[in-house]
């Protein structure tokens, strides 16, 4: 984007020297100047740009495309005599040509990345447009800037163009590559990231991610902060269904339990959303019967002053699991993605190095052999009001309520687009992110559950076979007397 500013402003940088016939040589040379020393900066800005999002596909290869098409342009201006509107005409021609030719290329490759990336086609469309339109916008602008050289009698100003643009694309070219044989830069192949987004798609469930992220304003303030419209036909769950379909899972989730214990398995289950999307109240279910020595819960408060200078997943590697182990994160490192981000607690640079590390940790914890499960519950914006409006008027979850979980109403669209980028950084093959929708939290937590089992290679395990011992008859032993211990008064006689 700061390349394509920069180069179409050439052509203003261009005018007022192209238009007078006194500048001579001296004019040429200082324009060409100019022209370098402003294609230099557009090439330092696509680069960093590629640098910032170099775990996505995003290696300045439309400002290459864009610039082979404008250095190739040129020839016919450069050919021909001054002032020539053929030449001119040729040059638009050409430029336009090459311009549609390379797009029509490297489109459906592009469509394919983005959507891989991203999990949304509409994401890509908008890229896809952008890409062209501003590419068009800079090919034109320095059309004209050789034009008006043109005309203005300095007709080796176009190939002094030429060349500069050739030599420009020819450059980022080869640090892209550059780039690329370093390791920091990872440019995918078309036929792969087509493979992957296809299995991506028909791997996943319907609801799990996917194509129904939110991206936009409408989306964001949609009935579901994932964009996708829930059924509100959909028949009311019964207390009597759900309690039965919960208490199976429940059982199921002992066995899993068991599982982990006699495997040695380690479990780290990631429980994430906007405040009031019910994550508690699932984590309450999931844990309701398992042994807290070998399931336990880490909800870590705000980081100390001493952990602030710490590397920022260092006080969340304490608390994985040993072997035989499971641990919920009630919230968990994302916060920085989330809250850190929208609240103004992190720096953009401690962000961006966020994202950037958060996925290289849990490929980490994967390759160890940690099975890590990540769920977003998704809340629309009019339940998560009402349920922050009874939390309001009830005693006994007022605590729950808190003036950043306030701030949050007011940031609705902000919290959405942080969530949005999260995604599309952090959703990957190895640790993938699963939507829970949960304006119903019946139904969110019974599907949250029924996932989590399914996703597990878990078996029953045989419990050891054990029988109650005979009680021993009594050896003398008497009890002391009860006026010589203190007792906890009878509350309840008095009811």
């Amino acid at each position: 984007m700061i390349g394509s500013y920069v180069l179409a402003f050439q052509v203003y940088l261009a005018l007022p020297l192209a238009a007078s016939d006194a500048l001579g040589a001296e004019g040429t040379a200082v324009t060409s100047g100019l022209f370098v020393v402003s294609a230099a900066v557009s090439v330092v800005g696509q680069l960093r740009l590629t640098g910032w999002a170099k775990d996505h596909w995003q290696p300045g290869e439309a400002l290459v495309r864009g610039l082979s098409a404008m250095g190739l342009a040129f020839v016919p201006l450069a050919l021909s005599p001054p002032g020539s509107s053929a030449a001119v005409l040729g040059s638009l021609v050409v430029a336009v040509v090459l311009l549609a030719a390379g797009s029509a290329i490297v489109y459906p490759f592009e469509m394919d990345t983005v959507v891989a990336l991203s999990g949304n086609r509409l994401v890509a469309t908008h890229y896809g447009l952008y890409n062209t339109v501003s590419g068009l916008g800079v090919t034109l602008g320095n059309l004209g800037t050789g034009a008006l050289w043109d005309f203005a009698g300095r007709h080796d100003a176009g190939w002094l163009t030429w060349a500069a643009l050739t030599a420009t694309g020819t450059a980022c070219a080869a640090a892209v590559a550059a780039l690329a044989r370093t390791g920091r830069l990872t440019v995918p192949q078309p036929e792969p990231v087509a493979a992957w987004a296809a299995a991506r798609r028909a791997a996943r469930p319907h609801g799990c991610g996917g194509d129904t992220r939110s991206h936009g304003p409408a989306e964001a303030r949609g009935p579901g902060d994932n964009g996708r419209m829930t059924d509100k036909n959909a028949a009311t769950l019964s207390r009597k269904t759900y309690e039965a379909e919960l208490l199976r899972l429940q059982t199921e989730l002992v066995k899993l339990q068991e599982w982990v214990r006699a495997e040695g398995a380690r479990l780290v289950v990631v429980f994430e959303g906007r405040d009031a999307a019910g994550k508690g109240g699932a984590i309450q279910r999931v844990t309701q019967y398992l042994n807290p020595r070998v399931a336990r819960i880490v909800a870590l408060p705000k980081p100390t002053e001493r952990e602030r200078t710490q590397w920022y997943f260092q006080r969340y590697v304490e608390h994985l699991p040993a072997a035989g182990e499971i641990v919920l994160f009630d919230r968990s490192w994302y916060n920085r993605a989330g809250v850190e981000r929208v609240m103004g607690f992190c720096t953009r640079e401690e962000h961006q190095l966020f994202l950037r590390q958060c996925p290289i940790f849990e490929r980490m914890l994967v390759e160890d052999g940690i099975l890590l499960r990540k769920y977003w519950f998704s809340v629309s914006d009019a339940v998560q009001q009402e349920r922050f409006q009874r939390r309001l008027q009830d005693p006994l979850r007022r605590w729950k309520l808190s003036p950043m979980d306030l701030e949050s109403i007011t940031r609705w669209e902000a919290y959405s687009r942080a969530k949005d980028e999260m995604m599309v950084h952090t959703d990957i093959a190895e640790a993938p992110w699963y939507v829970v929708e949960s304006d119903d939290k019946r139904r969110a937590r019974l599907n949250m559950m029924a996932h989590l089992l399914s996703s597990l290679p878990y078996h029953e395990v045989p419990p050891p076979v054990l029988e109650l011992p005979e009680r021993p008859p009594s050896s003398g032993y008497e009890r002391p007397p009860r006026d010589l211990q203190t007792y906890v008064p009878d509350h309840a006689a008095h009811l």
